[in-house]
């Protein structure tokens, strides 16, 4: 009931109705005080046969099929004659205040909700009147004269009741369209997508917010009227609506707009549309910047997924079904992209059991919390040929469904690849252990990584016990400074590869020679992984080349050294006593007679007498002293750093005095003697070659003063010599006699 108040004061408000508009209606009807008199007089009377005129009404409304199914049943129909007889009663009561127009509003405004419509209105009224006439003449047969200006008056209120109805009809009907109205343009400015209506010379009319803010117009004021072509200005789109306008129906299209700083995409719905008489264009349009954006990427990444190098399935878990694959999966297997979407895992024929682990492997994908997982099989492909794969798995939810994502790589040439390897493993192995040097792989930090029989024989380790040794622990301590320096120059990249001759300690103790390459092995970085070492055992080289160098400056005979090591020794003893202001004495021995021994007994007793010669001159010799034999019966004694001539002299007698001790050799017995000749340096020469030569010279004076004696190169110092020995050798009788 409030709504319909509501209503009334509405309806009210939009006719104008108070007092003034009452009188004017009044006025219009020239409904005078009279008329009202009129009526007031004929009113209780026909207030008395209301009844009868409700039945007549009713009577006639229920004929109608269309009113009929209005009133309803029993019920509704009583209610509504209770209602009528209210309303006609009122009619005829001559009191038409602000509350009779507003009764007679409410009334109008019931029957246009129920679907009263104006005619049904108009008909009742008529029927009404049809019945009042006869009973207004029989009420008024007394007051004959009074019959017409009361059933005048009554006209002239019908009349009224009649206008304010129709009033009601037309602003329920205004109020309806207006709303509709209301909500037409509201749904148009709520509306997502942008909307333009242009006449039938492509003016625009009207617009949207949407479309305004698509295209940066302001307010309809700036652009009403204006050609759409020049506020959009797009070849495309003007030909676009030429064509709907000159053939009707309706056309899609996309266009390209160019922005500040990017371009938009914007789809235009061109359709023509009556409005009225008038021909007019809707232009709907929508920006789908995003859309065609998500397309671009979609088909950038379809592109990169069909380009992938490995097969991509997307499978339904609970149809065991592919419903997507990649291009490559097709190549791959030999099948079109529709043939593949009819088809799942199960009619690849993984093989023999594979399927069983094939769908326990995908359920364990879906119910794992990575959602991941990983599992080798082989597809059958539609050729027949079978390929191995290695598939990862991915689970995805989608649409309360499980999918799994399945990317398929061949592995066909790495299963090959994997072959070559391990045959070239094996290979290596083979060779590695085989090898007849040692080979090894050292770590950065110098721990042995790998190494093979052949090394394991050389130092005598176990592999296992080198494995937890660094090579350090088995060099010698003289070679690890050297190690340490070329380590560091390969470490700084000036060196890639080194070979040098150094010293393994064996496991027994002892040191060997090895000789030992060495090459970095870098990683992508550059920066060293460790170092791949060759070990060559040169020991027994080491042993000749140390045989073949004392063969070289030795004496095959007697072992001691030759000239040639005698000249080295005694440059070196020369640099040295030149820096230390020092002498050097150089003793040139010549065995006496000792020709006359070869030719009577042989040269094999002979070589004996040399043998035991150079064996007593080593038992005369200082540390630091030279005894070489530098001809068949000639021996020199080098001593360096020596103090005084005298002790040249002593070391003479001594060698006389040992030379002189008899010898038994082949059953004969000798006493060899010898003369000697002495030089010393810097007095006897300045080098090593005029030094010899000047003590062979005094050798030979020696010899010219009666063999077995020594004499000095220089005379002076003979003269020394002699008185020193002299008065040695008188002590030492004067000691005897004692």
């Amino acid at each position: 009931m409030i709504k319909l108040d509501e209503l009334v004061e509405a309806i009210s408000r939009e006719i104008g109705l108070d007092q003034d508009d009452i009188a004017q209606r009044k006025s219009i009807l020239e409904i005078s005080e009279s008329d009202l008199m009129c009526l007031r007089h004929v009113h209780a009377r026909l207030a008395r046969h209301q009844g009868e005129l409700v039945g007549a009404i009713h009577a006639y409304l229920e004929k109608l099929p269309v009113l009929g199914n209005l009133i309803g049943d029993a019920t509704t129909a009583e209610r509504l004659k209770h209602a009528q007889s209210e309303y006609f009663i009122r009619l005829s009561a001559g009191e038409y205040d602000l509350g009779y127009f507003k009764h007679r509003l409410r009334v109008g405004a019931v029957h246009q909700h129920i679907g009263l419509e104006p005619k049904w209105y108009v008909g009742a009224y008529r029927k009404y009147l049809s019945e009042l006439t006869p009973l207004l003449l029989e009420l008024m047969q007394d007051e004959p004269d009074q019959f017409w200006p009361t059933y005048n008056a009554l006209l002239k209120v019908v009349c009224l009741d009649i206008v304010l109805a129709l009033d009601t009809y037309f602003q329920i009907d205004r109020q309806a369209i207006l709303s509709a109205k209301q909500y037409t343009e509201e749904i148009i400015r709520s509306m997502p997508s942008g909307l333009m209506v242009l006449d039938a010379q492509f003016r625009i009319r009207s617009v949207n917010r949407v479309m305004s803010q698509m295209f940066g117009i302001e307010g309809l004021d700036q652009i009403a009227g204006a050609d759409v072509r020049e506020v959009i200005p797009n070849a495309q789109l003007g030909d676009c609506i030429r064509e709907v306008s000159a053939n009707g129906g309706e056309h899609t299209l996309l266009v390209a707009i160019p922005g500040a700083s990017d371009v938009r995409h914007v789809e235009f719905k061109i359709s023509a549309a009556l409005l009225g008489q008038e021909s007019i264009l809707l232009l709907m349009a929508q920006d789908v910047t995003e859309r065609v954006r998500s397309q671009e990427e979609m088909r950038r990444f379809r592109m990169a997924l069909d380009s992938s190098i490995d097969a991509v399935y997307l499978i339904d878990r609970a149809q065991m079904r592919f419903i997507d694959v990649n291009e490559t999966a097709c190549v791959a297997l030999g099948y079109t992209h529709q043939e593949l979407l009819s088809l799942g895992p199960q009619h690849l024929e993984p093989g023999e059991g594979e399927m069983e682990r094939l769908i326990r492997c995908l359920d364990d994908v879906v119910q794992s919390e990575s959602k991941t997982g990983m599992i080798r099989t082989a597809y059958q492909r539609k050729d027949g040929s079978r390929q191995p794969v290695e598939v990862y798995l991915r689970s995805i939810e989608s649409e309360g469904g499980q999918l799994l994502l399945a990317v398929a790589r061949d592995m066909t040439q790495r299963l090959q690849a994997e072959a070559v390897l391990r045959e070239s493993e094996e290979r290596f192995r083979v060779a590695f252990n085989q090898a007849a040097v040692g080979l090894a792989h050292v770590g950065t930090d110098g721990r042995w990584l790998m190494v093979n029989r052949k090394l394991c024989q050389i130092v005598g380790y176990t592999q296992q016990e080198l494995l937890g040794m660094s090579f350090r622990d088995i060099t010698h301590p003289d070679d690890r400074i050297v190690d340490r320096e070329l380590a560091r120059s390969m470490f700084r990249r000036e060196l890639d590869e080194k070979t040098r001759e150094k010293r393994y300690r064996h496991k027994n103790g002892y040191y060997i020679w090895v000789n030992v390459t060495s090459s970095t092995v870098r990683d992508e970085d550059g920066n060293p992984k460790y170092f791949s070492t060759v070990v060559e055992d040169i020991s027994r080289r080491k042993q000749i080349e140390e045989e073949l160098l004392h063969l070289a400056n030795h004496d095959a005979l007697t072992h001691l050294p030759n000239r040639s090591l005698l000249l080295d020794r005694l440059s070196q003893a020369l640099v040295y006593a030149n820096r230390s202001d020092g002498q050097v004495a150089v003793l040139v021995i010549d065995l006496d007679r000792f020709k006359n021994i070869n030719d009577s007994l042989g040269h094999d007793v002979g070589d004996r007498i040399i043998i035991e010669v150079g064996r007593r001159l080593l038992a005369c010799a200082h540390e630091g002293d030279t005894i070489a034999r530098v001809g068949g019966d000639e021996f020199v004694v080098l001593r360096p750093d020596v103090q005084r001539e005298e002790t040249a002299a002593i070391l003479a007698r001594e060698i006389l005095e040992a030379l002189a001790c008899p010898m038994t050799i082949a059953g004969h017995e000798f006493y060899p003697t010898a003369s000697i000749g002495i030089g010393m340096y810097p007095k006897d020469g300045q080098d090593g070659q005029a030094l010899l030569k000047n003590a062979d010279t005094a050798m030979y004076r020696a010899k010219d003063a009666g063999r077995n004696n020594f004499q000095f190169y220089a005379h002076e110092m003979n003269s020394r010599a002699l008185d020193r020995l002299k008065l040695e050798s008188g002590l030492r009788r004067a000691l005897e006699r004692k």
